[in-house]
């Protein structure tokens, strides 16, 4: 009896060990399937894109894009190619360097800053194109009357802002905690939904800050009015979150640095090009984003169906260099909340 129990045992365990055995092998063949189909479908499918670079303001975020779409399998020469221009000073000029590019081959176009998008927005409009176009770093979609709302653009649009409107209130609160005697803030600005002017006018008074602000039509009449400002001691320039103020910015850190008055920059990249610090959008994250609402365009998405997405994660940074020939001291009660520090060595 018990050889009996023995050899029934032994003729479950081989039956269950061929089952397993097929169960292993079908699943091996499903999977070998689609991991050998699906590149194929990628390599077979090109892509052509229009970016609208904003040098140099935004040049690095262009250049995390480009290597976040890379790492998604987006290899340039082989399945996506992409036509390059640039932003000028003024909308118009923006927008007849975007249009001719509009043909039926292009599969996307991408842009960063305001200006950008507003000329490829209407340039689209203009030609009755529909190409989609995601943004990157563009301050107030909505207010701006770029897109319809946050959950939806309502049109052909989708992207990611940086939050100024969030970030405006602590780039004050750092700045009297890096220097305590400030009295005045010094601000040019050219859009009055995207410079974050009205969140400066409702913050400064708060923190003991007088704002003296000034509306200005272009680059050059917003480094003529720094240029000739009757600086004090106490006085600090305040970068404008707009094209206006991105498009202007090494002259006026030429200027605060000959008047040695402390210029505060809305990301880090101000800072390393010379602003004495910044705080806002960490824009990494937000190119890392901008890549991943490409990928989903090209997999069928509509862009109206892809919400808008705020910045989430903000860095504060200082340049020491500039530090030393304004004559500023940087506290290291301060120093320890800096996530960057420039020059790098």
């Amino acid at each position: 009896m018990a050889d009996v129990h023995a050899e029934h045992s032994k003729r479950h365990f081989v039956f269950v060990a061929i089952c397993a055995i097929f169960v292993f092998v079908l699943c091996a063949l499903v999977f070998a399937y689609f991991l050998t189909n699906r590149p194929v479908q990628e390599a077979t499918q090109s892509h052509t894109v229009v970016v609208v670079r904003n040098p140099p303001a935004l040049d690095a975020t262009w250049d995390m894009t480009r290597a976040e779409l890379r790492d998604l399998g987006y290899i340039e020469g082989e399945n996506i190619e992409y036509v390059i221009t640039e932003v000028s000073n003024d909308l118009e000029t923006t927008k007849s360097r975007i249009a001719p590019l509009l043909g039926d081959s292009i599969d996307l176009v991408l842009t960063f800053g305001v200006l950008a998008t507003r000329a490829a927005k209407e340039a689209t409009e203009g030609s009755g194109s529909s190409v989609p176009i995601v943004f990157a770093v563009v301050s107030d979609p909505v207010g701006g009357g770029l897109v319809r709302s946050m959950q939806s653009s309502g049109n052909n649009l989708t992207g990611i802002t940086p939050a100024n409107e969030f970030a405006a209130s602590k780039r004050l609160e750092f700045l009297k905690s890096l220097l305590p005697g400030a009295k005045r803030i010094i601000s040019a600005w050219n859009d009055e939904r995207t410079s974050g002017v009205d969140g400066l006018r409702r913050i400064a008074p708060g923190l003991g800050l007088e704002l003296i602000d000034e509306q200005v039509a272009d680059v050059a009449s917003m480094v003529a009015f720094l240029d000739t400002f009757p600086y004090k001691r106490g006085d600090a320039i305040l970068r404008a979150s707009d094209s206006i103020g991105a498009g202007a910015l090494s002259r006026v850190i030429e200027t605060a640095v000959r008047e040695r008055v402390p210029l505060i920059g809305t990301n880090s990249g101000d800072t390393a090009r010379g602003a004495l610090m910044s705080y806002g959008a960490d824009y990494a994250p937000i190119s890392a984003r901008a890549a991943r609402m490409i990928d989903q365009i090209f997999n069928g998405t509509a862009p109206s169906d892809i919400p808008i997405e705020e910045a989430s994660d903000f860095d504060l940074a200082v340049n020491t260099d500039t530090a030393t020939k304004i004559g500023v001291t940087i506290p290291q009660s301060f120093l320890i909340k800096v996530r960057y520090v420039y020059p790098t060595e």
